[in-house]
C-alpha cells in the first residue's frame, strides 16, 4: 500500500516535458537555460543537465553564447565534462 502512495520525485520526466514544451511552444517559451539543457541531453545522456545548463549562462551570459564558445575555451571551464564517478 505504502508503495501505492510513493510520489515520484519532481524531476521525473523532466526531459521528456521540456522537449514537449519545445515542440508545442517553440524556442521563445524556453529560457536560455531550457535550451541548453535541450542540447545537454544529447550530450550527457544519463547526467542532471540542469545545474550544468544554469552554470554555463552563469558563466557566459547567454544560451547563443554558450553555443559559439569555442569547445577549448568550454573545456576550461568544463569540469561536468569529465565522467562522474561512482559513489
Amino acid at each position: 500500500m505504502a508503495e501505492a502512495l510513493r510520489i515520484p520525485p519532481h524531476f521525473h520526466g523532466h526531459r521528456e516535458r521540456l522537449r514537449e514544451r519545445f515542440r508545442e511552444a517553440g524556442a521563445e517559451a524556453l529560457s536560455d537555460y531550457e535550451l541548453l539543457e535541450l542540447v545537454l541531453f544529447r550530450a550527457l545522456p544519463r547526467r542532471d543537465v540542469k545545474p550544468i545548463a544554469k552554470d554555463l549562462i552563469a558563466k557566459f551570459g547567454s544560451f547563443p553564447e554558450v553555443i559559439s564558445t569555442p569547445p577549448a575555451r568550454l573545456a576550461e571551464v568544463a569540469a561536468w565534462a569529465r565522467p562522474q564517478s561512482p559513489n
